[in-house]
């Protein structure tokens, strides 16, 4: 998942908006949710009818900073543990509401 939000953000070589076209948004919205769900992570986008970067800048640093929790959390790991976190932390979105 991380590696292709990261393929995609090396396609820009300056810090302009990042708009995703329908097929990688499909795909970017479901890695960034789950990862968002799995790692807490706060991704820098703005909603407008779909994420958009702002700045280049920002999608590379969320690159950065989910290959650092991926650094320190990869021995660790199994999909069923992640699948684990994702669906408890869905869980406690869900009841909040």
């Amino acid at each position: 998942m991380i590696d292709n939000i990261s393929l995609y953000g090396k396609q820009f070589d300056t810090d302009s908006v990042v708009i995703f076209n329908d097929d990688e948004f499909s795909k970017f919205s479901k890695y960034s949710d789950y990862l968002s769900l799995l790692t807490n992570h706060k991704f820098r986008y703005t909603i407008i009818e779909q994420p958009i970067y702002l700045k280049h800048s920002d999608l590379e640093a969320d690159i950065r900073d989910l290959k650092m929790w991926y650094e320190k959390n990869k021995c660790g790991m199994t999909v069923r543990i992640s699948d684990s976190i994702v669906n408890g932390n869905l869980k406690k979105i869900v009841n909040c509401r």
